[in-house]
């Protein structure tokens, strides 16, 4: 089954966000009825809505069946049909935004895992956002071979290496016990000027203390790649784990913490 697929209903959830489906909407206010137009009402249900063709009929299943089993030069002609802006008939089921962002990222995702070179020259030559873009292809490609990946990311110039090693790195996310030792693999990567506040809102503490658990020596072998801040938030995650275990290695903990401000 192609790996693209356990992210439909994500999209689906998404595209079901712009057309108001999921998002609370305020109560059309009816005139007064009298009682008899009341009942009449009920006996005589309005058919309008149960006979309307639904949105789109077909349109999505079609697509998904047709990604699941194009061959790249097929692929190559879904990408072109899309429309080149993010944008679609307002007064469309799919909201002013449309369905081409995130059917955008599956067909480049499944590209990928036929033919990555050429999902990444198509992303390069489209118009949206390429970071937006190089994310869909590198996570695809980190997923189907990781070595390759990596000599692709090592290939890209700028912000759009960081764009894709962040993707490259984003596939083992939840896997606490590898992420620090992929995470090493990018010791190449100049990172001095990665700011703490940054690097706390695209890594949560809450992520970090189960990549600690797991590998804690993983996490300081990153000590001298990292900035120096990052030596701080070792030691938090230190404290952290010994204050969870309390008795002896909490008020080890607090001495230590303590220690540490006074220097």
């Amino acid at each position: 089954m192609p790996r693209f697929l356990p992210l439909v209903p994500a999209a689906l959830f998404l595209t079901g966000i712009a057309a108001g489906r999921f998002w609370p909407s305020h109560p059309k206010v009816a005139p007064p009825e009298v009682a008899g137009e009341r009942s009449a009402a009920r006996e005589k249900p309005d058919k309008s809505a149960a006979d309307a063709p639904p949105p789109d009929p077909g349109g999505d299943a079609d697509f998904f069946a047709r990604l699941a089993r194009a061959n790249p030069a097929e692929i190559a002609a879904m990408w072109d049909a899309l429309p080149t802006a993010d944008s679609a008939d307002p007064d469309s089921p799919a909201g002013p935004f449309g369905r081409a962002p995130w059917k955008r990222m599956l067909i480049l995702e499944r590209w990928t895992e036929l033919d990555p070179p050429g999902a990444l020259a198509a992303a390069k030559k489209h118009p949206a956002p390429l970071p937006f873009l190089l994310s869909s292809v590198f996570r695809a490609w980190a997923v189907k071979d990781p070595a390759a990946a990596m000599e692709a990311v090592k290939a890209e110039p700028g912000e759009n290496q960081s764009a894709a090693a962040l993707a490259w790195l984003g596939v083992w996310a939840d896997e606490p016990a590898q992420l620090a030792r992929r995470a090493a693999e990018l010791k190449w990567l100049n990172v001095s000027a990665l700011e703490e506040q940054t690097f706390r809102e695209s890594a949560p503490m809450g992520m970090l203390r189960k990549v600690h658990a797991a590998d804690r020596d993983g996490l300081l072998s990153l000590s001298g790649w990292m900035p120096p801040w990052f030596d701080g938030i070792l030691r938090e995650l230190d404290w952290h784990a010994a204050w969870s275990k309390g008795g002896e290695a909490a008020r080890a903990a607090l001495d230590s913490l303590a220690t540490t401000n006074d220097d």
